[in-house]
């Protein structure tokens, strides 16, 4: 079987590919990463849906203010678990 060029791969297919290591990895132990693994899961699976309807524009703007406003929170220590932010870390 001949794997396809990287060129060919569209942004939501690189994202789905992404999204299959959490799932299905053997490498990392899920036990005890299960925060790590869920939010990483959950973040892929709104990036993927994202990509299907975002112009390149607005998907870019979207994920550096949620990565600024996650760096802040982190520098300032403002977690909240019950907001589940402790997975997003």
């Amino acid at each position: 079987m001949t794997s396809p060029l990287i060129g060919s791969l569209d942004f939501s297919q690189v994202i789905q590919r992404k999204l299959t290591f959490p799932l299905n990895n053997d490498l990392f132990p899920k036990e005890g990463n299960e925060n790590s693994y869920r939010g990483e899961q959950d973040a892929l699976e709104r990036m993927l849906a994202d990509s299907n309807q975002l112009t390149e524009h607005q998907f870019e703007s979207k994920y550096l203010a949620e990565l600024a406003d996650l760096r802040a929170r982190a520098e300032a220590k403002q977690f909240s678990i019950d907001d589940g932010d402790d997975y997003y870390e």
